[in-house]
């Protein structure tokens, strides 16, 4: 009979002791805060949906909240105070933890939320400048980290990572937290950027995807889009493991409604020509792609002689709508 070595056995013992480990869809509240003698700070956000929409939400524990740049108000909002008078507001990713550091100087973000969440390290300066972010994966990392496949990656002590910032002899600043184990691990970076972060960048691999692959897998539901930015639009893709593959789109070409249109004129004439090719397999064919064509167009006939009938109609009269989501027939 074979035996586990002692340290193989306490790993075991030590995975089936630990917190759940959800990969449930987020979509989570939450309200976080911090307090010094002159600063404090303060995080809120929601994946919840809600009957007056997040803003009404966010309204009630985020003072005027339209002077925040909150663009990307579904990650969150970040506000710092000094002496009660807010200085800084902003939207970073959804945080889950949330730390002033002992002399007031900056202020760090933490998250294990991973799904549509850039980041899940943040360091700004008091003053709201952004120094230091980081999408974290686990590989990369000399501690303990786990993720469930594409909603959470649990790389820090939950309820106490004991965060440290200090100034090292390089002139940088080191960063350095708990994991689960309270093993102490840590970021080096520079105490001001070459240039500008940004909070919104793509996190993940910084890949160019090509725009009618994009549409393509988007009409089946299988791409989406994460943040837009000024030059660029980060999108990943589901893949069938669950884990998640992050690229870019130039903005550009993301807002071409031509390639648009061609794109999805392109995706029903492969589907309508396949039902004329193979009429045998029709009602299997429709069953799969019933999804798809009610996403492209907008309708929502329910028997294939409906669609076939509506295609051969108007298949040299579509165009693409205003609001650029549906192929809609052109106004006579």
């Amino acid at each position: 009979m074979n035996t586990l070595s002692r340290s193989s056995l306490a790993l075991i013992i030590a995975f089936f002791n630990s917190p759940t480990f959800s990969d449930e869809p987020y979509d989570g509240e939450v309200f976080l805060k911090d307090e010094g003698r002159t600063y404090h700070v303060m995080h809120v956000h929601s994946r919840k949906s809600k009957p007056n929409g997040l803003h009404a939400w966010y309204g009630e524990r985020v003072k005027n909240l339209d002077e925040c740049d909150h663009n990307n108000a579904d990650q969150g909002i970040l506000q710092i105070f000094k002496n009660r008078k807010r200085v800084y507001c902003t939207a970073p990713p959804a945080l889950t933890h949330l730390w002033l550091s002992p002399d007031e100087k900056y202020v760090v973000g933490l998250s294990d939320i991973y799904n549509n969440n850039t980041h899940q390290l943040v360091v700004y300066t008091v003053e709201g400048e952004l120094v230091y972010n980081k999408t974290i994966e686990c590989e990369e990392l000399d501690s303990f980290c786990i993720g469930t496949n594409s909603e959470y990656i649990y790389w820090y002590h939950q309820s106490h990572p004991a965060i440290e910032l200090e100034e090292i002899e390089s002139g940088e600043l080191r960063l350095s937290l708990h994991d689960k184990y309270k093993k102490r691990f840590g970021f080096s970076f520079p105490k001001k950027p070459d240039k500008p972060l940004d909070i919104n960048a793509c996190g993940r691999n910084r890949d160019p995807y090509h725009i009618e692959a994009f549409w393509n897998y988007y009409i089946q539901d299988r791409m989406h889009v994460s943040v837009k930015q000024a030059d660029m639009v980060c999108v990943y893709y589901q893949t069938q493991r669950g884990t998640r593959a992050h690229y870019y789109i130039s903005r550009v070409d993301f807002e071409n409604r031509d390639t648009k249109e061609k794109s999805y004129r392109g995706f029903l004439s492969f589907n309508f020509n396949h039902f004329k090719k193979y009429p045998k397999y029709v009602e299997e064919y429709f069953s799969q792609d019933l999804p798809d064509l009610k996403r492209v167009t907008g309708l929502d006939f329910e028997t294939a002689e409906e669609w076939i009938k509506w295609w051969e109609k108007n298949e040299k009269n579509l165009v693409l709508s205003e609001d650029g989501e549906h192929l809609v027939e052109k106004a006579q």
